[in-house]
């Protein structure tokens, strides 16, 4: 079970490159959970019926215990591990609240991940505003996020100005935690079809559980939730198509062939005519005689 604290500066594609993660994950039939606000009815085909779990925006311990194992069909083939991906570390998952309960439960569920069967994606601005524990002792990946049209074309970038620099795309260079300045792969990708499949503006807040809390009556969420399927948001209005039956498939009627254009009158005359004629005159006529 790798754990990948994604960083980078705002507008670096950060949110992209997990959605790309949890794309890949959901087209393969494997579990995905996340605090994004997906829209999967633009990621999967309108008759899809796979769904994602949502989280809260701040989650606790108990909440991604809910969600249930992240492979519970092979929990020893890690190639099949769930995906989980959490936003906004830096504001719910840091030092300040160190003698936090919560906290330390929080680290408790992270440690055992593995064993319940879920791949993590930690994102972060940087990797120094979460809790040390998280960054020392779990997390095995970084993955640094970069854009490309930040980066100037080398030696002819400084006199074109704004047409110096690369062509918009992302850049995630991952290494290892214990070694950050070795890079142990590089992926670039411009995935712009996935930003339909998230809300790119979303805010995240914490959730209202308690009664007492005067907020609680218009509070719209309590936990965990299985989102609403591509078939459920768009598919099942679509008018289905016609289905033909095995008779209607064995005896319909064959599609008629169109009638075959009339020959030239040299090649009329050709085909009446012995081969070795037939071939004398055809070279008289591409020679242009007659």
């Amino acid at each position: 079970m790798p754990v990948y604290v994604v960083q980078g500066k705002l507008g670096t594609g950060k949110g992209l490159y997990c959605m790309m993660k949890m794309d890949d994950a959901l087209r393969d039939g494997r579990r995905v959970a996340t605090n994004f606000d997906l829209f999967l009815e633009h990621l999967m085909p309108a008759n899809s019926k796979v769904s994602a779990i949502r989280v809260p925006d701040k989650p606790t311990a108990q909440d991604l215990d809910d969600i249930g194992p992240g492979n519970p069909d092979s929990p020893f083939d890690e190639e099949r591990n769930g995906i989980l991906v959490l936003d906004e570390l830096g504001s719910w998952l840091n030092s300040r609240g160190f003698n936090s309960p919560e906290r330390a439960a929080l680290l408790d569920w992270l440690i055992h991940a593995r064993k319940k069967g879920w791949d993590v994606y930690l994102v972060v601005q940087s990797i120094d505003m979460i809790d040390k524990q998280v960054r020392v002792g779990l997390a095995e990946y970084q993955v640094r996020m970069i854009r490309g049209d930040k980066i100037k074309i080398p030696v002819v970038g400084t006199f074109l100005g704004k047409r110096g620099r690369l062509p918009k795309f992302h850049i995630a260079n991952i290494s290892l935690t214990d070694v950050p300045g070795l890079t142990i792969d590089r992926e670039f990708f411009k995935a712009g079809y996935l930003y339909k499949g998230y809300d790119t503006l979303q805010i995240f807040r914490d959730w209202v559980r308690n009664p007492v809390d005067p907020r609680f009556k218009t509070e719209l969420y309590g936990g965990p939730y299985s989102m609403l399927t591509a078939w459920h948001l768009k598919g099942r209005f679509e008018a289905p198509k016609a289905r033909q039956s095995l008779l209607q498939r064995l005896f319909s009627q064959p599609q008629v062939k169109p009638a075959p254009k009339p020959r030239l009158a040299a090649v009329a005359l050709c085909s009446k005519l012995p081969p070795d004629e037939a071939w004398k005159l055809a070279r008289r006529y591409v020679q242009g005689g007659v």
